[in-house]
């Protein structure tokens, strides 16, 4: 899923995209099927497994993390 990297001061993002295909009606169910809290939380979720990683290989100090998820028709 990593496109690139994309080189920040003082960090270093990388992106991550998941390609979403179907009509324009099945994507807008998706986003109503799942709105911003449900969002939210697969976010959080995924942010505290990426710190657990992180963190079992003593790289928090210098790694963090924040996740986005976007509605699908925003892509």
């Amino acid at each position: 899923l990593v496109q690139d990297n994309v080189p920040g001061a003082p960090r270093q993002r990388i992106d991550a995209r998941l390609d979403v295909e179907g009509d324009s009606s099945a994507l807008a169910a998706v986003d109503d099927a799942v709105g911003a809290p449900e969002r939210a939380r697969i976010a959080d979720a995924t942010e505290d497994r990426l710190n657990d990683h992180l963190a079992d290989r003593e790289l928090t100090d210098v790694v963090g993390t924040t996740v986005i998820v976007t509605p699908v028709q925003f892509r």
